[in-house]
């Protein structure tokens, strides 16, 4: 199957789009695929000058109807059967008020292969042409549909208790996998003012993102998992909070004891830093730090704390400190961190005499941002 991370995703989903051809989106549990549509969603909605909804149709709207295959039966999509008429019986199927009457959008199936056969089977015709029972396609004036369908699942090999799809229904679709790239989880992360000791952890510890080793039953059996999602969760119950073992406590309900452990580590030892030092005199902090035996976990504690500086606009992290910081630190982690924090504010790092210089000397240019 053909890999994209979530960028190549971003770009590649307009013109399956554009043609209403379906799409399969295949990745592992928290890879984005979900986040990713509900954005292309969004951003089709502007452009349109519609109203975005997840609930509502109509031609003011621009709907992503989310439709989670697991919590169906075929009758749900289908429609229910009524039987008319006076003299000759006939069976009429009344659709569902999921599917849409009017409007334009993304009809989403998500948990695809969650769902039995005789659920998906139902599908089959409304995913190839926009049709079920006797509900027509919405149609423009130019007779092209208006809702364009697309499907998720996790793998097979995921352990998530899917069932094995068939052939004629994977024949209706384009297929692609997401995997997404650390960086564009760290992005996410500092987009959503994400606790910078778990952003810094996972710069230093990248193969913590995910489970590590093969994946198996042993995967159910520890029962909480690293995940993107996961590290989300344990951003959110960590949030400020200072006590070590409540902290060690709290992650570990999330991505399990055994990286809890390597994380309250990791935060024992850049707790020691002191920021608003750091930032007063960053060249003899700097200087001290690559003496340190523990130098890549302090400089990726230090790039992370300041990326989300940046992002909440905090006044100790000016544009001229950002220079200052990314001319002293050591190359790797001076990219590291450039290429973190011009995911914001773009425009007032460049407006800076000298620091184009900069982008050159470290070989950053602001489009591999």
């Amino acid at each position: 199957m053909h890999i994209v991370n979530i960028g190549r995703l971003q770009q590649l989903l307009f013109y399956f789009w554009r043609l209403k051809k379906p799409l399969y989106l295949w990745g592992r549990p928290s890879s984005g695929k979900t986040s990713v549509l509900r954005q292309f969603a969004k951003a089709r909605a502007q452009d349109l000058g519609l109203d975005y909804s997840e609930d509502r149709f109509g031609k003011k709207f621009f709907t992503l109807k989310v439709i989670t295959m697991s919590q169906y039966d075929a009758p749900d999509l289908r429609g229910m059967p009524q039987i008319s008429g006076d003299e000759v019986k006939i069976t009429r199927f009344f659709p569902t008020e999921e599917l849409p009457r009017e409007g334009q959008g993304i009809i989403f199936f998500d948990e695809m292969n969650l769902a039995d056969e005789t659920v998906r089977a139902a599908m089959y015709s409304y995913i190839l042409e926009g049709r079920i029972s006797n509900l027509p396609p919405v149609l423009d004036k130019d007779n092209k549909e208006k809702f364009w369908r697309v499907a998720a699942s996790n793998s097979e090999q995921d352990y998530c208790g899917v069932h094995t799809t068939s052939l004629a229904l994977l024949s209706r679709f384009c297929h692609l996998q997401l995997e997404p790239e650390l960086n564009e989880i760290i992005n996410y992360l500092l987009e959503h003012d994400d606790d910078p000791r778990i952003v810094g952890y996972l710069k230093n510890f990248p193969e913590d993102l995910w489970p590590q080793g093969k994946w198996d039953e042993r995967l159910l059996d520890r029962k909480a998992n690293p995940f993107p999602r996961q590290w989300e969760n344990a951003s959110h119950l960590i949030k400020g909070l200072k006590d070590n073992l409540l902290i060690q406590d709290l992650v570990g309900s999330c991505v399990s004891p055994e990286v809890a452990s390597r994380f309250i580590a990791y935060v024992k030892l850049t707790g020691k830093l002191d920021m608003v030092k750091f930032l007063a005199h960053p060249k003899e902090a700097i200087e001290k730090i690559k003496q340190s035996s523990e130098k890549a976990s302090l400089f990726y504690a230090i790039i992370s704390t300041l990326a989300s500086f940046w992002f909440k606009k905090d006044k100790k992290l000016v544009p001229e400190k950002v220079a200052e910081v990314a001319h002293e630190l050591p190359p790797e982690f001076s990219v590291a961190f450039l290429k973190m924090i011009l995911k914001k504010r773009t425009k007032e790092l460049v407006a800076l005499k000298n620091f184009e210089q900069l982008f050159k000397k470290l070989g950053v240019y602001i489009d591999e941002v």
